[in-house]
């Protein structure tokens, strides 16, 4: 695991690039058919917070508490395991008595 955890970074840095050549594009899709095959997946943070594997390093007061506001760098899980956890930000909008 410690060896796919660096090859994350990498796939991070692919990402991040505005566009990718012909035989850059290729090289990134080798790195996600070796992480299918390995099992590694993204962790899903579309739904609410989870410390198990979220980190939060920041709060937004214009989204609903507990849910996603952003998120600042992908994480990733492998056969139930963490491999890095989703760095985010957390809603803390409280809601008021009219569901406001």
């Amino acid at each position: 695991e410690q060896i796919l955890l660096k090859f994350l970074e990498l796939k991070d840095n692919f990402e991040r690039a505005p566009k990718l050549d012909e035989g850059m594009e290729l090289i990134y899709k080798q790195f996600l058919t070796i992480f299918e095959e390995e099992g590694v997946q993204d962790i899903d943070t579309h739904d609410v917070f989870n410390p198990a594997l979220h980190l939060a390093v920041g709060t937004n007061n214009d989204v609903e508490k507990n849910h996603i506001a952003a998120v600042l760098q992908k994480g990733y899980v492998r056969k139930n395991n963490v491999l890095r956890p989703s760095i985010v930000i957390v809603g803390s909008k409280e809601e008021t008595q009219d569901g406001m």
